[in-house]
């Protein structure tokens, strides 16, 4: 499990290219804020530019937190790369893939990695 001081440095690094200013304790204490307005503002940079979003959310704040932040997809709209991200990321970390979509989408790209 990766602690919240790495998920923190990974995060600067992945997502940030200087255009903020942020170390590993000011963004640590950012989020510790609780603050929705830069809390959606961080899960946006993170689900957009991160590797591996869903495991740095999960050890930055917890699956309850980021659950909340994450509406669950709209089923009657399409959803383009960055609505499916953050459909994919909700559903990593609540463990349910049960919407249609979301199994298209993991199907589909798993289907297409492999040939």
């Amino acid at each position: 499990m990766m602690t919240r001081e790495e998920a923190a440095a990974r995060v600067i690094e992945e997502c940030f290219w200087g255009d903020y200013r942020f170390d590993v304790t000011s963004l640590l204490a950012h989020i510790d804020e609780n603050s929705d307005y830069f809390d959606r503002f961080l899960i946006d940079r993170i689900v957009k530019n991160a590797r591996h979003p869903s495991r740095l959310l999960e050890a930055l704040y917890g699956a309850e937190r980021t659950l909340a932040m994450i509406p669950p997809p709209d089923r009657d709209r399409f959803l383009d790369y960055h609505n499916r991200r953050r459909a994919l990321v909700r559903a990593n970390v609540s463990g349910d893939y049960s919407d249609p979509a979301i199994q298209r989408w993991v199907w589909k790209s798993t289907i297409e990695k492999h040939r």
